[in-house]
């Protein structure tokens, strides 16, 4: 019986090893694969476009990488599919037009994978501030909506979030105290509105953030900015939360929007 103990022993022992050493190389694999996208993303970059008799060079795992940064910075408030990734990848010997949303579309000209966005027809109706309810759903000229609720704070949730896995295009969490805000609203941007994200040392007019970022000049004006009730922006979809509400991971309650 003792024998049998210690071969399970090694055998456990073993299989540990072997399992912490296939993830090592799969860790080294990783990073080796984002310093080559790394790499070949300036190597292909131009003027905004995509070289893509460069980019066909690099094996299928590269050119996926460096599409899909490229997509993802140029199109802030698109979400861009794998399955549309792979549709350009597998397109690119040939001239194409794609549609990634129904401004956006992604192209293959002379060579040259472009982005290309447009208008649409007809001006949006003017609107002013709204009041968000809680647990309601509030729709937005354009067609988009954004929901208001408070959500218990678990320790998975609350791990993706101090991990940054959230979708900032589409979702926020906030840290909430035992009641829920007196008020919530959406407005349209104001010449002057300043923000605040978590991570920044100090506010920005929102303009300027929107600027860096290479937020469209069509959708500026179609974001809408979510305020407290002194007026304050604590979310503008695509950017992180306002640094005052941060959440810090031993919250019970959290307040949730969801922008679509």
């Amino acid at each position: 019986k003792n024998s049998l103990d210690q071969l399970k022993k090694d055998v456990d022992r073993d299989l540990l090893k072997g399992f912490l050493r296939s993830r090592e190389l799969l860790e080294e694999q990783a990073l080796a694969l984002n310093q080559w996208s790394a790499d070949g993303s300036r190597d292909c970059l131009c003027e905004g476009s995509i070289d893509t008799e460069r980019l066909v060079a690099y094996p299928k795992a590269v050119q996926r990488m460096i599409v899909s940064d490229w997509l993802n910075q140029g199109l802030p408030l698109v979400e861009v599919s794998s399955y549309q990734v792979d549709r350009v990848i597998g397109s690119l010997e040939r001239e194409f037009k794609f549609a990634l949303a129904p401004s956006a579309h992604v192209a293959n000209r002379g060579n040259r994978l472009e982005i290309m966005t447009t208008t649409p027809t007809g001006d949006l109706p003017a609107w002013s501030m709204m009041p968000i309810p809680l647990e309601q759903t509030v729709f937005l000229p354009g067609g988009k909506c954004l929901r208001f609720s408070v959500i218990e704070a678990s320790r998975e949730l609350l791990g993706s979030i101090m991990k940054g896995e959230v979708d900032q295009r589409r979702e926020a969490f906030f840290a909430c105290s035992a009641a829920p805000p007196s008020f919530l609203g959406i407005r349209p941007r104001k010449p002057g509105d300043t923000y605040r994200p978590i991570g920044s040392p100090g506010a920005r007019k929102v303009k300027a953030w929107m600027i860096d970022r290479k937020v469209k000049p069509e959708t500026r004006s179609r974001l809408p900015m979510v305020v407290d009730s002194r007026g304050e922006i604590i979310w503008i979809p695509g950017f992180a939360p306002a640094d005052a509400l941060q959440v810090r991971g031993l919250e019970k309650l959290l307040m949730h929007l969801t922008y679509h």
